[in-house]
Order: C-alpha cells, then structure tokens, then sequence
C-alpha cells in the first residue's frame, strides 16, 4: 500500500491511497497544514481501515508550490519513511504517473526527498 502526500497548495491538503489496482483521493481545505496533516493522515487511513505498518512506501510532492507547504509535506514523509524503514519517492507538482507508483522497487529507506522551490 502506498501513500501520496500533496501539500504544494498553500490551502489544501491531498492524501492519496494506493492499494493493489484501487486509487482514492482525499482532500482538506485548511490554513493550518503544518497543525493537521498528521491528523488528516491518521483520519484517512482509519478511514481505509489501513495501519501504518501496511505501508509499503510513501510519494510526496516535492514542488513547486507553497514554500511553508511544501516543506511541511515532505518533512512529514521522510520522518513516517524513515521511522517505518519504508521508501520516500518525491515527484515534482501535477508530474505524479500512478504507473511510477506501481512500478517503484525500492524496499527500503534510503534517502531523504528534498523540496523543489
């Protein structure tokens, strides 16, 4: 299961999740990212009825966008990567191709993304 994580928009938050052939899209409106992606990540895969450890990656958008956003986005996706020993992919903004999703063989942590400005 893959998680995509979107908060280049200076008020929205995107949260997609990928399961075998099935792709729900989740979205807030807030001005607080940096207050609520972690409880919206938390929301929506309760939601799915999806804990943490069936992570098997997560993508996050690298930018450009929102520069406090996107830096919010893409700390939140290295540190749940990097404390589930899980891959981080970053994409840059409208560029995410769900066959990169499907296709991506990194199994492990390896590095971290880094924002695009």
């Amino acid at each position: 299961m893959v998680l995509l994580i979107n908060t280049a928009e200076r008020n929205k938050i995107e949260l997609g999740i990928c399961k075998v052939n099935n792709f729900k899209k989740y979205f807030k409106e807030t001005n607080r990212q940096s207050e609520e992606l972690l409880l919206f990540v938390d929301e929506v895969l309760n939601k799915e009825n999806i804990h943490l450890s069936e992570l098997s990656s997560i993508f996050v958008c690298q930018g450009p966008g929102s520069y406090t956003g996107t830096r919010v986005g893409v700390t939140v996706a290295n540190s749940l990567a990097w404390s589930l020993n899980i891959p981080v992919l970053g994409y840059p903004a409208d560029k995410l191709d769900m066959e990169i999703v499907k296709k991506h063989k990194v199994k492990r942590f390896e590095k971290s993304v880094l924002p695009l400005y």
